[in-house]
């Protein structure tokens, strides 16, 4: 039996889900889909069955093998919990003397395992399965929970980080799964300490186009590459915010062509700073910049563009670096 983290999954004939907490329960599925493909079993078909359902499409799976000898794998789901008073659990029993060699299944129960295990149906089936017990997380174990997910990403969590990350998520699982991404996209590998989490959550409220338009203002590289980051991994849409960054360049244009910055829209601190960068940029620069913004808005939307990698937030984070030339 396993209470499944994070951790690698082996491929069973049977394994059974049992699943409170429905991250773990959706992840340990993901995982043993994932090594079946790698095994070779190539056809996957899903059931959704309760107290009520006709069982027989099941049945016929487990006999209706490819003549190709393509291996399957059979995803049950009983909705309820339930699988009826005969035909459910005689289906089920089938199945599990069925699996082996190119048949393997995976039945997922919701609730908690103490539920099924006096069940004489789910004793016949799981005397020979592996169960994974996707139980629910309680807020003692979380810390050590979020500790050993964030080592997957090779990021070792102080007991204080933990703790912290655990209760300002209110102990919810897939809080924390967030969470523990974004430090992996934040936080370089090794030891993380209370602090270096508390700059991370500091930094996720940077994320927001307006502060991208303000670093490339100001200059400030380590800040432009960690907001384009923080962007790309919240999936922000690119032409949602590009319109600000084009708007920057048309105004730095005016001003070095000797425009004022009285005809220009918005704070006087933000004015100043247009107006100070415009006279160090010369405008060849500005005509390179607007050409790979259009470069980015294209691949946003899918084209391709020649001489380029076709991802838009490295051709994004390639312009919004360019004006940064400047100041060198």
């Amino acid at each position: 039996m396993a209470n499944f983290a994070g951790t690698s999954v082996r491929l069973n004939p049977l394994t059974i889900i049992v699943g409170e907490e429905d991250l773990i329960a959706i992840e340990s599925l993901d995982q043993i889909r994932a090594e079946a493909r790698k095994q070779g079993f190539t056809e996957r078909v899903g059931f959704n069955f309760d107290g009520t359902s006709d069982y027989s499409p099941l049945l016929q799976s487990m006999g209706d093998m490819s003549l190709f000898g393509e291996k399957k794998l059979i995803e049950i789901r009983l909705t309820t919990g339930n699988p009826g008073l005969k035909k459910g659990p005689e289906a089920l029993a089938a199945l599990a003397e069925a699996v082996g060699d190119g048949l393997i299944a995976v039945i997922s129960l919701p609730g908690a395992l103490y539920e099924y295990q006096k069940k004489a149906w789910f004793k016949k089936i799981s005397s020979s399965a592996a169960i994974i017990n996707a139980g629910l997380v309680s807020r003692q174990q979380l810390p050590g929970w979020i500790r050993k997910r964030a080592s997957i990403n090779g990021q070792n969590l102080s007991e204080e980080a933990a703790q912290f990350l655990a209760a300002s998520t209110e102990g919810n699982l897939l809080a924390c799964a967030q969470e523990i991404n974004k430090l992996a996209l934040l936080c370089p590998r090794g030891n993380i300490e209370l602090k270096d989490l508390l700059e991370a959550v500091s930094d996720v409220s940077r994320f927001n186009p307006q502060d991208l338009a303000d670093s490339i203002l100001e200059g400030n590289v380590q800040r432009i590459s960690k907001i384009i980051d923080g962007l790309k991994g919240e999936n922000v849409s690119i032409p949602s915010f590009l319109w600000l960054l084009n708007d920057d360049i048309r105004n730095l244009i005016l001003l070095n062509q000797g425009g004022s910055p009285s005809s220009i829209r918005g704070l006087p601190s933000r004015k100043t700073m247009l107006a100070n960068l415009a006279r160090r940029v010369p405008l060849a620069l500005l005509e390179k910049v607007v050409h790979r913004y259009n470069n980015v808005e294209k691949m946003s939307k899918g084209f391709k563009v020649s001489q380029s990698q076709g991802d838009p937030w490295q051709e994004l984070k390639a312009a919004a670096l360019l004006l940064c030339i400047s100041r060198r």
